[in-house]
């Protein structure tokens, strides 16, 4: 092969891969809930790289203090903290709006503090193709 025929995938590549691997025999809504369930994981937490492969380019969350945050607070959040450490996650309702958008409801217990989740998933179109899954919208609401 010729150096000029060689390339190095980007991030987006890698990211295209891993998602054919889990979307094998899995519906939308169960693909979502590998990437959500990745995203609490702590060593792709700590990944910057990782994190800003799976969240859109327009993100924003409302965390469990009522904060709005963009997709650049997030990520320097989490770059500074430790990891949620071992978490329960319980889906609530994973649901797709169309071939391109899943919401995902989830119950989750990080230590001793419940919380009900809600994610938007959504996938963009580009030249005729559908994108890679990217978290859109993110609240966490704590649990009374």
């Amino acid at each position: 092969m010729a150096p000029e025929d060689r390339h190095d995938p980007d991030l987006l590549s890698e990211l295209l891969a891993h998602e054919e691997d889990l979307a094998r025999g899995r519906s939308a809504a169960q693909t979502v809930q590998a990437l959500e369930r990745d995203l609490l994981r702590p060593e792709v937490r700590a990944d910057a790289g990782r994190v800003g492969q799976l969240l859109h380019e327009s993100f924003a969350e409302i965390g469990t203090s009522g904060t709005w945050c963009s997709r650049a607070e997030v990520l320097d959040r989490l770059s500074r903290e430790p990891g949620l450490g071992p978490v329960d996650v319980h889906v609530l309702s994973a649901t797709e709006l169309g071939p391109a958008a899943v919401h995902l409801v989830y119950r989750l217990v990080a230590g001793d503090r419940p919380s009900l989740r809600s994610s938007l998933w959504v996938r963009e179109d580009s030249r005729a193709e559908l994108g890679p899954w990217q978290l859109r919208f993110h609240q966490g609401t704590d649990e009374s």
